[in-house]
Order: structure tokens, then C-alpha cells, then sequence
């Protein structure tokens, strides 16, 4: 699907949320302006679940019922205590 905006239109938030979810994120090329520390995403993950740390690399596999919107590390990242979002091998 593609999208044809005229210049100086006006983008509402439901227009670019649709942009956005037909957009190719896997490449990186669009930066989600919620999450303002590299390597993190915005998306929902189920309520209770811890994400993967330097201080704990096995999440909790126990998870509440419900769900849960914010900023996470990308998959394969770690949170280290600094609260950036690093790969496994950058942990101390």
C-alpha cells in the first residue's frame, strides 16, 4: 500500500499511526519519537514481564494477564544500569 501526502498537509495522529504500521521499521530507517534512548521501541508486552537487563538476562517467564505500553529494548538487546539498551556482549 503506498501513501501519497500533498505538501503542507496537515498529519493527524490516526493518518501517521496508519503510515507508520504500512511502513518498513525492520530496517530502522523510521525512529519511533516516543522512545528517545537508542535501540528501544515502543510496543506493548504483557503485564508483569521484566525485559531482559545485564543484571538479569533470563526475562520472567510468569507473566500477569494484562498488558502494558511503553518503551522497551529492542529484541536481542539488553538494559544495562545506565538504562541504555546494549548488546549482551557490552554487558559488564
Amino acid at each position: 500500500m503506498g501513501a501519497i501526502i500533498a505538501y503542507g498537509s496537515v498529519l493527524t495522529a490516526s493518518i501517521l499511526l496508519i503510515l507508520v504500521q504500512h511502513c518498513d521499521t525492520a530496517s530502522g530507517a523510521i525512529a519511533d519519537k516516543r522512545c528517545v534512548v537508542a535501540g528501544e521501541t515502543f510496543r506493548e508486552a504483557k503485564a508483569g514481564c521484566t525485559e531482559t537487563t545485564c543484571d538479569e538476562p533470563s526475562p520472567k517467564t510468569r507473566c500477569g494477564s494484562g498488558t502494558v505500553r511503553g518503551c522497551f529494548c529492542r529484541e536481542g538487546l539488553h538494559r544495562n544500569r545506565q538504562k541504555a539498551c546494549v548488546l549482551p556482549t557490552e554487558c559488564p
